[in-house]
């Protein structure tokens, strides 16, 4: 499960595509002879969720233990390596939001800046034609010219 999930990293999938990620790991894992467990990809989820929480907290009580060696095993190492990338991937999500947003922001803006230039030239146009039927002088017809 472990490899699996080093290998695909759904946790790192888009919004809307995590449980669809899992799901193509179920698959990978079952079909794998020696594991044994057959769960459905939120089984599959919920299991690496636990694996995680529990190497942390065995993380932190060994932290605590001062001056001993630790014997790492590999899926000690792949779950430290999953932690740490899952970690980075948390903290780059704020920045990446923030650039959507920011991209949002600016088409926004330059629609109503088009807008209120379209705005502009409509005004500015009305009031061309307008001070046109102004200026205009009026035939006048006097006895004199008759």
């Amino acid at each position: 499960l472990l490899k699996q999930v080093n290998l695909s990293k759904p946790c790192e999938a888009g919004n809307g595509k995590v449980m669809v990620a899992w799901v193509e790991d179920c698959w990978e894992v079952n079909r794998i002879p020696g594991f044994k467990i057959n769960k459905k990809p939120e089984g599959l989820k919920t299991r690496f969720d636990l694996l995680i929480k529990t190497h942390c907290e065995g993380e932190v009580a060994s932290m605590r233990k001062s001056g001993t060696s630790e014997d790492y095993t590999e899926s000690d190492l792949l779950l430290t390596d999953m932690k740490a990338r899952m970690d980075d991937f948390d903290e780059t999500a704020a920045a990446r939001k923030d650039n959507v947003k920011r991209k949002i922001d600016s088409i926004e803006n330059s629609g109503a800046l088009m807008r209120r230039m379209a705005m502009g030239n409509l005004d500015a146009q009305g009031r061309m034609k307008r001070q046109g039927r102004k200026r205009r002088i009026k035939p006048q017809v006097s006895i004199f010219h008759v």
